[in-house]
């Protein structure tokens, strides 16, 4: 129960972050409140404007990343920023840092 707690606070902290909960926020590519790529999104572009599709879409980014990293949530917002190479260290830790204080 804990751990759904924290996950949901976490992506409470990336969407403000991302977006300070603005759901017609776009930066490139990436649209909605938890500024989700439209490449890599199951939904099409048009979907992510709203804030519910926009932050299933987040989660579902986000439980895969945490998975990557092993549970380790600070390299898994790391790689929501910036993908692989915030999973092994490359980028991202201020980010991770920034979200995670907001926890």
């Amino acid at each position: 129960f804990r751990r759904v707690l924290f996950r949901s606070a976490v992506a409470a902290a990336v969407e403000h972050v991302e977006s300070r909960g603005e759901w017609w926020a776009q930066r490139g590519c990436h649209r909605g409140v938890m500024q989700t790529c439209t490449r890599w999104s199951r939904y099409p572009a048009s979907l992510l404007w709203i804030p519910a599709y926009s932050r299933e879409e987040g989660k579902r980014l986000l439980r895969y990343w945490h998975g990557r990293a092993g549970g380790d949530w600070s390299k898994a917002l790391a790689a929501y920023r910036c993908g692989w190479r915030g999973l092994v260290g490359g980028c991202g830790s201020g980010y991770a840092r920034l979200v995670l204080r907001r926890v």
